[in-house]
C-alpha cells in the first residue's frame, strides 16, 4: 500500500495492520513522543506512518460511537417489534406463542367471549340443569354489597364531583384493609393507572397518607403514570402484575385518557374500548376494576351514562355514579348494576394539605380528599339547605356530630380558604341559623349537636376534622 504525504511516499506492508473488526488499522511503527533523548530524528517515512496512525485512531473512536448508537437503535426496534408480537398473539388467544415470546409460562390474557368477531365463540354444547347450576360461584365482594371481585365498573360523574378523590379513598381502604362508609373492603394490592393527571393524583395521595396516617412509601399500592394502549400492553401488564404477586383492585383514571379511538362518543369504538378494559379483570388476583368515566354531553344528573352510552354499558358489570347531594358526594348506581341494590354511600370532599405539599415559594398547596361518611343518611329537610349550610352540617357530622361553636366555626372556615374574615363570619352565621331553624341541629349550652330529630346517628368510627 502506498501512502502519499507531503514529505515522502511510504510503502507499508500488510503486517503493519491490525484487524479491529471494523477495518484494517495501521500499527504505530514509530511513536514520536516516546523517542529516547539523543535518538535520531524519525525518517520522513516513519513520520508519515505515525501521522496516518493518529488520523485512523481518531477515526476509530468516532466509528465505535456510531456503531454503538446503531446497536442501541436496533435493540429499541427489536423490543418494539417484540411488544407488538406479544400483543398480537394475546389478542388472537395464541397462549403458546405468548409464553414463547415472553419466556414465561404463567399468566396470559384470555380471549374475550363477547368481542363480536364473525363466527363468535365455539359452541359449548347442551348441559343439564344440574350441571348448569353446579357452576354457581358465590359473590365475592371487594366493597361489601357494592362491587364484586373480577367485575368491571364505571364510576361516572361530571368534572369536579370527586371521582379521583373517591377512588383514592377506596384505594387506601383496600391497601389498609379498613372499612369505607361503614362497609367492609377486601384488603389487598392496588394498581392505579394515573393517566389523566398523574401530578394531581400524586398530590392527593400524599395528602391522604398524611391525614390517614400511613406511609406512602410502605403501602401495597402501585402506580402507572401516563397513557398508553392498554390492549397492546395487556400481556406485559399481566406479567408485571404476576411478578407483584397479583392485584386485588385496579383503577383506570380515566377511560378517556386511555381511549385509543378517534371518536370518544362513538358507540362501536367505545364498546371495543370497554372490552379491552375488561381484560384487566382477568389479571392475576381477579381484581375488581374501577374506571373513572366522563358522562355523555349535557348529561342529566338523574341519567348519568359514560361516553359511549349503551354500547359501553353493555360491556361492563355496573355503572356507579357520583352526584352532589346536600353538599356531599353521593355514590350510587344508574342504568345497570349486576347484583343486589345497595343504599347510597356519602363522602365529604375536604380541602386539605400536607407538610410536604408546598409550592416553590414554600406556601401550602391545597388539594381534595374524600372522607367516607359512615352511617350518614340525608334528612328530609336537607334537600332544601343552601350549599354552605349543607357543608356546615357535613363538617359537624364529620366531627362525630358534636362541636362547640368556636370549633365548628373554625372547621367551616377551613372549607373556604382565601375568603375574607367578614365573609367567613357571615357564612357561618347564616348556616347556623338555617340548620337550627330546620331542626337538623340542636344547641345545648353552647354545644351544637347533629343527629337530632332522626337526622343522622353518630359515626360508627371517629373521623378527624380535616383542615383545623
Amino acid at each position: 500500500m502506498n501512502i502519499a504525504t507531503k514529505t515522502a511516499a511510504v510503502e507499508i506492508d500488510d503486517d503493519d495492520y491490525e484487524d479491529t473488526g471494523l477495518y484494517h488499522f495501521i500499527g504505530p511503527l514509530a511513536t514520536l513522543p516516546d523517542l529516547e533523548p539523543g535518538a535520531p530524528e524519525p525518517t520522513p517515512a516513519e513520520h508519515a506512518h505515525h501521522v496516518e496512525y493518529m488520523r485512523r485512531r481518531d477515526w476509530a473512536e468516532v466509528e465505535v460511537c456510531r456503531v454503538e448508537r446503531e446497536r442501541e437503535r436496533e435493540e429499541r426496534v427489536a423490543k418494539l417489534r417484540l411488544d407488538r408480537a406479544i400483543a398480537d398473539a394475546a389478542r388472537k388467544g395464541d397462549h403458546v406463542k405468548v409464553a414463547t415470546l415472553t419466556g414465561k409460562s404463567g399468566w396470559f390474557p384470555p380471549a374475550a367471549s363477547n368481542d363480536n368477531r364473525k363466527g363468535g365463540s365455539a359452541y359449548p354444547g347442551i348441559v343439564s340443569s344440574a350441571e348448569f347450576v353446579s357452576g354457581f360461584v358465590p359473590p365475592d365482594y371487594h366493597l361489601d354489597g357494592v362491587a364484586q371481585a373480577g367485575f368491571l365498573y364505571a364510576l361516572t360523574a361530571g368534572t369536579g364531583t370527586g371521582k379521583t378523590a373517591v377512588l383514592l379513598a377506596l384505594t387506601a381502604s383496600t391497601a389498609l384493609g379498613t372499612a369505607l362508609c361503614g362497609r367492609d373492603v377486601r384488603k389487598g394490592r392496588v394498581v392505579y393507572f394515573a393517566g389523566e393527571n398523574p401530578d394531581d393524583v400524586r398530590m392527593r395521595w400524599l395528602a391522604m397518607a398524611h391525614h390517614a396516617g400511613f406511609d406512602p412509601a410502605d403501602v401495597d399500592v402501585h402506580f402507572i403514570a401516563g397513557t398508553f394502549s392498554i390492549p397492546a400492553a395487556v400481556a406485559r401488564i399481566g406479567l408485571d402484575v404476576e411478578r407483584l404477586g397479583g392485584a386485588d383492585m385496579i383503577v383506570v383514571d380515566t377511560s378517556a385518557a386511555y381511549f385509543q379511538g378517534e371518536d370518544e362518543n362513538g358507540n362501536t369504538a367505545l364498546g371495543k374500548h370497554a372490552r379491552d378494559l375488561r381484560q384487566l379483570c382477568t389479571l392475576p388476583g381477579k381484581p375488581a376494576v374501577f374506571v373513572a368515566c366522563h358522562p355523555t354531553k349535557n348529561a342529566d344528573p338523574a341519567n348519568l351514562q359514560p361516553r359511549g352510552g349503551g354500547a359501553f354499558i353493555a360491556e361492563i358489570d355496573g355503572n356507579l355514579t357520583l352526584t352532589k347531594d346536600t353538599g356531599l358526594a353521593k355514590l350510587h348506581w344508574q342504568v345497570k348494576h349486576r347484583g343486589a341494590d345497595f343504599a347510597p354511600l356519602f363522602f365529604a370532599l375536604e380541602s386539605v394539605t400536607a407538610p410536604i405539599l408546598l409550592d416553590s415559594k414554600g406556601r401550602p398547596v391545597p388539594t381534595i380528599m374524600a372522607v367516607g361518611m359512615a352511617d350518614w343518611r340525608p334528612h328530609k329537610a336537607c334537600g332544601a339547605l343552601k350549599d354552605y349550610s349543607a357543608k356546615a352540617l357535613a363538617v359537624l357530622q364529620n366531627a362525630g356530630g358534636c362541636l362547640d361553636e368556636d370549633a365548628w366555626r373554625q372547621a367551616l372556615y377551613a372549607q373556604y380558604p382565601g375568603d375574607t374574615a367578614d365573609a367567613q363570619r357571615k357564612r357561618f352565621q347564616r348556616a347556623r341559623k338555617e340548620l337550627l331553624a330546620a331542626g337538623v341541629v340542636d344547641e345545648e349550652d353552647g354545644t351544637f349537636i347533629a343527629g337530632q330529630a332522626g337526622l343522622v346517628p353518630p359515626l360508627s368510627c371517629p373521623v378527624p376534622v380535616l383542615g383545623k
